[in-house]
């Protein structure tokens, strides 16, 4: 009514009141003595009460003035009466309670047994955080802010999630994946409940779908669950302590629970399933659809549980179900529905969902992936670390291929403990991940050698053919060479392995279409090597290996685990953002373990080139054809030349052409004539022999044509291609020319000779 003036009604606040000189609490007496000295502008004090029982309080009522607009969200007045509960022990966070009798229910109130008055949810830390900036000005200010913000509808912004429905049990129950079937909906089941207490008393319950094999046979509480209609954040008024109380919440959400009960344990009792859990407590589990308004659609789930106080047999007494006599139980035929559960005594827990591909992926800040697989060949120290590394950010399903077996030495570097020492590598990892995801698809284990997988090769095949992606982590030049060639298949090959001191990790990625192919990357990262003067050290050994055991191949690099624990960070980060990019590419990571810092070379990548000569393939890439262009456009009208360099993979007749080294400068170079030198290019070979590890070498000899002719050899071309291949015969080595025409275009040549 215009002109007339509301009168506020409060609740009173507990305890007795004491003047202000008689508080004793720090935090209240500084609180008091800061508003009666007139610097807190905006809260006045309206009285101070001790409350002795259950605890020492020490309670002070003000009033504060609220900054609002004339329009709000929510029923906040421009003066709010505030209780604020101070402890003796000092090692809680004060409760503070709003006293108007019809203050709402909004967003960030806490729970308690009675729903008034209101207690508001203030903060997000720990009152061991809270205290470390505390002052009695800054605490009424945020009070003022909470009252500010809620009445304008601020506090709980609309894109922030949904808050849990009921956060106040300090007792945590897990929940199993497998309990939940589709989005918003949970199973209706019975779980068997079992305890955990760690060394230092605290509890923790576990449910699972059946009963556990590897605990003990008798669970300690069973657990059944119960679904509602979506409901809004907000709703809940205070805390159920009893069956009955609950009851009337879960009304609200369209559940009948005193019935669903009654007819469970029924069923249970006809089922004879009561033997193992009728002297154990009874936890009801809650499934809650939520929306942020009435009527909206479902944001997000909630689960809440409560355990009964009594035993299972004493809840069906309570419920009238059925009669305990002489240790029998006896169904009850005409149950006293009078009997709602008032007597059966509740206490909440905190409900946890077991981890999972989600969570990890939630958990990291990621978007949930697809369940595309990943195969990982080799599950060393590197390669398990950055295994569990994905794994733990939701990366799944995995298949993981290891012919090894972990031995005591690996334990210095492995992602595996000590429990595994004898088992084989694969299947252990895979008994890990697969716990710790919860999900018994998580890794597929294949205990086999890629290069000699015997009677498991069609195995190995199909798994190949299947999975999308191959993380090659085998750090072995055969291997990689033989996922990249010998086995059929579209998945894309990423390679991922440290340099032999263990101060360098390489990634070598494909492009998605395999365009550019990992045994062709594999050259282009020697070319890098070769190039770039910071890595001319990388493949040197530096370190002396340990030796594990007595055979003459039994030793191990000396790497220690903080810098293997690096690399396997740098390594998986790596290994997803090169997932995410279709692009093909080469990176080196430098660690500096004096100086703690890491630096990243890139190296670029170019498209394959192939052609067929005989029984050989020739592999090389744009970069190479360009270069030896360019050297013949140099040097018109004269023709020019020099020496190949790459490596010749006899097993598969593959001559893989990585550089040109350029005309030697005692080179005699005429318009029709290239006869080459020699000085300073055998140096410069052993050079890159030894920057690469003897991986790339000398392979042949390349040299250009004049302007106006193509590339088809002359007959002297001839007989000097005879030559190379007469002279790399005595090493079983083809002969090898490329010779550089117009336009580009670059021809290769191949001979072989074979000795007598």
């Amino acid at each position: 009514m215009r002109g007339s003036i509301m009168i506020d009604t409060y609740l009173p606040a507990p305890g007795l009141p004491i003047a202000p000189a008689e508080l004793r609490v720090p935090k209240a007496s500084e609180l008091t003595q800061t508003i009666l000295s007139d610097r807190l502008a905006f809260v006045t004090l309206v009285e101070c009460r001790r409350e002795e029982a259950p605890d020492t309080t020490e309670i002070i009522v003000v009033d504060v003035e609220v900054e609002r607009g004339q329009r709000t969200v929510h029923d906040i007045r421009p003066i709010e009466r505030i209780a604020i509960h101070f402890f003796a022990d000092d090692q809680r966070l004060p409760e503070v309670l709003a006293l108007r009798v019809d203050f709402p229910v909004v967003p960030h109130l806490n729970l308690r047994p009675q729903e008034l008055p209101r207690s508001l949810c203030l903060f997000e830390e720990t009152f061991d955080e809270v205290r470390l900036r505390w002052t009695a000005a800054w605490f009424i200010e945020r009070i003022r802010t909470w009252l500010a913000l809620t009445a304008k509808g601020e506090l709980h912004a609309p894109d922030q999630p949904l808050e849990p429905l009921l956060s106040w049990a300090s007792v945590h129950l897990v929940l199993p994946l497998e309990l939940f079937g589709a989005q918003h909906a949970v199973k209706p089941t019975r779980l068997m409940v079992y305890v955990q207490t760690d060394s230092g008393g605290k509890t923790t319950y576990i449910a699972a779908l059946q009963q556990g094999q590897d605990r003990d046979s008798r669970p300690s509480c069973v657990a059944t669950t119960v679904q509602g209609s979506p409901q809004p954040h907000g709703i809940i008024r205070r805390l159920p302590r009893t069956l009955k109380d609950l009851h009337d919440f879960l009304a609200v959400a369209g559940i009948d629970l005193l019935e669903t009960l009654r007819q469970r344990l029924k069923q249970w009792l006809l089922e004879n399933s009561l033997a193992h859990v009728r002297d154990v407590p009874l936890i009801i589990i809650v499934f809650l659809p939520k929306t942020r308004i009435d009527g909206g659609a479902v944001e997000a789930n909630d689960y809440y549980t409560f355990m009964s106080e009594s035993s299972l047999g004493m809840v069906g007494e309570q419920l009238d179900v059925w009669q305990v006599q002489g240790g029998n139980i006896v169904p009850v035929l005409f149950p006293d529905t009078t009997k709602q559960g008032e007597a059966t005594l509740l206490q909440p827990l905190n409900p946890l969902i077991a981890f999972s591909r989600v969570w990890a992926a939630a958990l990291s800040g990621l978007p949930v992936r697809a369940q595309q697989a990943i195969a990982a060949v080799g599950v060393g120290a590197l390669d398990s670390q950055v295994v569990m590394n994905l794994l733990r950010m939701g990366f799944a399903p995995w298949a993981v291929i290891d012919k090894d077996t972990l031995l005591p030495h690996n334990l210095a570097r492995h992602a595996l403990e000590g429990w595994a020492v004898g088992s084989a590598k694969a299947d252990a990892l895979a008994a890990v991940g697969t716990a710790m995801l919860n999900d018994p698809q998580t890794i597929a284990p294949l205990v086999v050698d890629v290069l000699h997988p015997g009677e498991r090769k069609d195995l190995l095949k199909q798994v190949f053919v299947d999975i999308p992606t191959i993380l090659d982590m085998s750090a072995s030049v055969p291997v990689a060479r033989a996922l990249a060639c010998d086995y059929a298949s579209s998945a894309r090959r990423i390679s991922l392995f440290l340099n032999p001191s263990g101060t360098d990790l390489v990634l070598l990625a494909e492009d998605t279409d395999r365009a550019i192919p990992l045994d062709m990357l594999e050259m282009q990262y020697y070319r890098l090597l070769v190039q770039e003067e910071s890595l001319h050290m990388h493949l040197q050994v530096a370190g002396q290996p340990q030796r594990y055991a007595r055979s003459c191949r039994d030793l191990s690099a000396t790497i220690p685990q903080d810098l293997m624990g690096l690399h396997a960070g740098i390594g998986s980060r790596a290994f997803r953002t090169a997932l995410a990019q279709p692009a093909a590419h080469i990176s080196v990571w430098q660690a500096h373990p004096e100086e703690l810092t890491v630096t990243r070379v890139q190296g670029s990548s170019s498209a394959l080139v192939v052609q067929r000569e005989g029984e050989w393939t020739i592999l090389t890439d744009t970069w190479l054809l360009e270069q030896l262009s360019h050297q013949r456009q140099e040097r018109l009208p004269n023709e020019t030349g020099g020496v190949l360099v790459g490596a010749i993979d006899l097993h598969r007749r593959r001559i893989y052409v990585v550089l040109s080294l350029p005309s030697p400068p005692d080179s005699i170079e005429w318009p029709t004539l290239y006869i080459r030198g020699y000085h300073g290019l055998h140096q410069r070979v052993k050079e890159i022999g030894a920057i690469t590890a003897g991986q790339i070498g000398y392979i042949g000899e390349w040299h250009s044509h004049p302007q106006g002719h193509g590339c088809a050899p002359s007959r002297d071309d001839r007989q000097v291609l005879r030559w190379l291949a007469d002279e790399r015969a005595v090493d079983g080595l083809p002969g090898l020319m490329a010779i550089a025409g117009d336009n580009g275009v670059v021809c290769w040549y191949v001979e072989t000779l074979k000795l007598g």
